[in-house]
C-alpha cells in the first residue's frame, strides 16, 4: 500500500475524520470521454499557450467536470490535473499512430480515439490559421 495513503487512513482512525478529498481520483474511458468532449465544446486550444483566456477555459472546463453528476462520473479535479490528463490522451494516441505508420487514423477507433482526433485536427487548424494571420500583418508592416 502507498505510504501516502497509510497515514491518511490512520489519521481518519485516529481522529474520527474522512480525508475523501486527499485521495486522488482514479480515471477511466467515461471520464476521458467527457474531458474530450468538454474541451471539443470549450475550445481552449483557439488561444495561445500560457495566456489567461487559455488558463481560464481550462478552469471553465474543470468547474464543469467537477459539476457532472455522480451517476455520469465523479470528478474530483484540478486545472493542473486536467491539463495534464489530456496531453497524456493526447501524447499515447499520436504514439498509438506513430506506431501503425500510417500517420492517418486506424479504421476502427473507438469514441474516445475519434474525440482525440478531432482535437487534433482542430488544433493544427487554429494554429496554421493564427499564423496565417500573424504572416499577413508582418506583411502589412512591412508594406507601410
Amino acid at each position: 500500500m502507498n505510504f501516502y495513503l497509510l497515514v491518511i487512513e490512520s489519521l481518519s482512525l485516529i481522529f474520527n475524520f474522512h480525508f475523501t478529498n486527499f485521495r486522488p481520483m482514479e480515471w477511466t474511458q467515461k471520464h476521458d470521454i467527457l474531458l474530450c468532449r468538454e474541451i471539443l465544446v470549450i475550445e481552449p486550444y483557439k488561444h495561445k499557450k500560457g495566456t489567461n483566456e487559455r488558463g481560464k477555459l481550462w478552469i471553465v472546463i474543470t468547474e464543469n467536470l467537477n459539476a457532472v453528476p455522480v451517476d455520469e462520473a465523479k470528478f474530483n479535479v484540478k486545472k493542473q490535473g486536467v491539463r495534464e490528463r489530456f496531453n497524456l490522451l493526447k501524447y499515447k494516441f499520436s504514439e498509438k499512430i506513430k506506431a501503425e505508420g500510417t500517420g492517418t487514423a486506424p479504421p476502427e477507433m473507438d469514441e474516445l480515439e475519434i474525440l482525440l482526433e478531432e482535437i487534433i485536427e482542430r488544433e493544427k487548424l487554429t494554429e496554421t490559421n493564427g499564423n496565417g494571420k500573424a504572416k499577413v500583418e508582418r506583411d502589412r508592416k512591412a508594406g507601410e
